[in-house]
């Protein structure tokens, strides 16, 4: 009977042996979920499948996104019914302040003077009214989410911020006027023009601190190829244009233009990642600290950095490349530039003179 059975399946094939099936190749994901950039905030979501107006409907609410805010995808403009999918970077841009001073604040002992580089004068509050008005106390809410230390150290407060490796859309000043033959020591030569990139960043270290709830102008921005760890807090140097060797800092971080900030550690937080990733740089650094880190031999450091179209290019073809690029040792830890956050501002008696020039702003008196 059996051997009935087998004939009988044998004349239904044609009696040929069936051929052998393979286990199917199954390839790792190299991402899960879409990531999604706005201003400060770096998450990621399940909305692969999804198209780029769904997840702008589902995302304006939670995020307060601006409606009038173009979202890109993985640095370029997309259409409305693109469908993103895993591993996809949707970012939501708004502009920032761009480096470099147009203007010096005059104060004396009565009022205070927004003077334009042009000699006109923009506007002109009595002394005490501007320290009311400008410098309100900290508050102590909700701290950012990327925030690895916050600690008060006599009038000021001290926060570590450290930011994941991700993709970014920024805006830096074009690569044929960023020449010392172009700009003759102008921070902004006529006719400058800004590059718009898409380029990825690997572990970023921002420490600041603030007082009565605005920026002291102590503030640093260090690069890491690994996360923060006990044991494992020593700092590398990076390429941001906006960073320079400055003010007895290895690696002092431009917030001038930032703006109003918010009188509580996360919204300042949110204010300095922004202005940190996004602003629109020029040669500020180059002219005014006589460095950056742009232009401080970190081209040389990969050929994959010489310029930003190349750095975009790399970026998209392998966001982790950036981790894999020997950054310069800053020489220095977390522990030790906390430190030197503390000696510089225990006992320092602030005034206002010291608290515009702390904000970033050029004070004459």
């Amino acid at each position: 009977m059996a051997q009935e059975k087998l004939g009988q399946k044998k004349v239904e094939t044609g009696g040929k042996a069936k051929a052998e099936v393979k286990a199917p190749t199954i390839k790792p994901k190299v991402a899960t979920g879409v990531t999604v950039v706005h201003g400060p905030l770096l998450e990621t979501y399940d909305l692969s499948g999804a198209t780029v107006e769904e997840a702008v409907d589902m995302l304006k609410g939670p995020l307060g996104i601006d409606p009038n805010v173009n979202p890109l995808v993985n640095g370029e403009e997309a259409e409305n019914d693109l469908v993103l999918s895993d591993g996809d970077t949707l970012e939501f841009v708004r502009g920032a302040g761009e480096k470099g001073a147009d203007h010096t604040i005059h104060v004396t002992r009565s009022h205070a003077w927004l003077i334009a580089n042009d000699g006109g004068q923009r506007w002109k509050v009595p002394s005490p009214k501007l320290a009311t008005q400008v410098f309100k106390a900290e508050g102590h809410g909700l701290l950012h989410p990327f925030t690895r230390m916050y600690e008060s150290i006599g009038s000021q407060y001290l926060t570590v911020l450290e930011i994941p490796p991700h993709c970014r859309t920024v805006r830096w000043i074009s690569g044929e006027h960023d020449t010392p033959e172009r700009a003759q020591g102008m921070t902004k030569p006529p006719g400058t023009r800004y590059e718009t990139r898409f380029l990825s960043f690997p572990w970023i270290i921002i420490l600041f601190s603030t007082e009565d709830g605005r920026v002291t102008g102590h503030q640093e921005l260090f690069y890491r190829t690994e996360p923060l760890r006990p044991g494992s807090t020593d700092l590398l140097l990076s390429n941001m244009c906006n960073v320079a060797n400055g003010y007895g800092w290895k690696a002092w971080l431009c917030l001038q233009h930032l703006g109003g900030t918010r009188p509580d550690q996360y919204g300042l937080s949110e204010d300095i990642i922004h202005h940190a990733l996004n602003a629109a740089f020029n040669r500020s650094s180059e002219i005014h600290e006589g460095n950056s880190g742009w232009n401080r031999k970190m081209r040389a450091l990969d050929p994959r950095l010489k310029n930003l179209a190349v750095w975009e290019k790399a970026s998209k073809k392998e966001p982790g490349f950036i981790m894999k690029v020997r950054w310069p040792s800053a020489e220095t830890t977390l522990e030790q530039e906390v430190n030197e956050f503390r000696e510089r501002s225990e006992g320092s008696g602030v005034n206002l003179f010291q608290k515009l020039h702390r904000a970033g702003m050029r004070v004459s008196r």
